[in-house]
């Protein structure tokens, strides 16, 4: 199931998998780092903005939270990666 919201955020469920995949804007090719169990921060280096998060076992860690709120949530947590992209090399 895709879901859109004014703010350029595109959701994406796969209730089998349990995976909740959101992108800001058009979803692109980029690095993700796990910030937390089963959350990952996507982003195109060298920026460290983030431009989506994977979140895995959804809803056994959110089992009654709106995904769009979840992500908010992540965003205002994270919003851009915690470490430089220099600290990968």
């Amino acid at each position: 199931m895709a879901l859109s919201s004014p703010s350029k955020l595109v959701l994406d469920y796969d209730q089998e998998a349990d995976v909740l995949y959101a992108s800001l804007g058009t979803p692109q090719h980029a690095v993700s780092d796990e910030v937390e169990d089963d959350i990952l921060l996507r982003y195109c280096p060298p920026s460290r903005d983030v431009v989506g998060i994977t979140i895995v076992n959804f809803r056994r860690h959110f089992p009654h939270e709106s995904p769009v709120d979840v992500i908010h949530d992540v965003l205002r947590q994270y919003p851009v990666v915690p470490w430089s992209c220099d600290d990968e090399q």
